[in-house]
């Protein structure tokens, strides 16, 4: 009996034992880190590729010359995203960097959404919408009132807008709002 409880007895590391060294796991937490991060890498690269520039309506990002990016339309969360089914081509967007989150009017700032009107998601045409409260500067706090400013009937091809639409995409061309 005593020479059991000597074998076992402070218990000690051996080589094969069913838990792995705090170095071990941190390796691997940063491999899988490295590999979510390369595979969203590359599915943006094929939304820039599809898209090719901003799909903003009328967009004055390409007169200025402004960076793209690609946008998701279904946020990551806090958590991150373990299941990686946000980072689908489907639920990413070409926007630019002001529409996608450096202005009050953009996704980040939430001014801007966009809904996709097929199953294919991004991938097909979708509807642009802009907060009426944020783009006329109202009182903070206001719940959001939602104006659709232009719809896509095929990638980079627009219904035809109406006169409220048209004045609203101008001021939005200069890239302040």
């Amino acid at each position: 009996m005593s020479d059991e409880l000597t074998d076992t007895w402070p218990p000690r590391w051996k080589p094969g034992a069913h838990f792995k060294q705090p170095v071990v796991l941190k390796v691997e937490r940063a491999k899988n880190t490295t590999k979510r991060a390369t595979r969203e890498r590359k599915q943006k690269d094929v939304v820039r590729d599809r898209d090719g520039y901003c799909r903003f309506p009328l967009c004055g990002c390409r007169k200025h010359k402004l960076p793209l990016e690609s946008a998701h339309l279904k946020h990551k969360g806090m958590g991150g995203n373990p299941k990686e089914d946000t980072s689908d081509p489907e639920n990413l967007i070409t926007l630019c960097r002001p529409r996608h989150r450096a202005l009050p009017i953009s996704i980040h700032g939430a001014g801007l959404r966009v809904r996709p009107l097929t199953k294919d998601g991004a991938a097909g045409p979708c509807a642009f919408d802009v907060d009426m409260v944020r783009m006329m500067s109202a009182v903070k706090g206001a719940r959001p009132r939602w104006f659709e400013i232009g719809r896509e009937t095929a990638r980079h091809s627009f219904e035809p807008f109406t006169p409220e639409q048209a004045t609203l995409l101008k001021r939005l061309a200069a890239m302040t709002l």
